[in-house]
């Protein structure tokens, strides 16, 4: 009998390109104070509550100028 290996990795290039991806959108609504998980709501709701993190990062650099 063969143990299955549980490593936390994915299982193909498009999982690992989805982790990233998932991955460095975390990292930038934390970076602008912004709840991952609101931003990901607002986008698949297409409510457009939030506005996109381009577009606040780019306020954020003319504020502090």
């Amino acid at each position: 009998m063969k143990k299955q290996k549980i490593s936390g990795g994915t299982r193909s290039e498009l999982g690992q390109q989805c982790r990233d991806t998932f991955s460095s959108l975390k990292k930038t609504c934390r970076k602008l104070s912004i709840s991952f998980w609101d931003y990901l709501t607002d986008r698949i709701s297409c409510s457009d509550q939030i506005p996109l993190l381009p577009h606040l990062a780019e306020q954020r650099i003319a504020a502090s100028a």
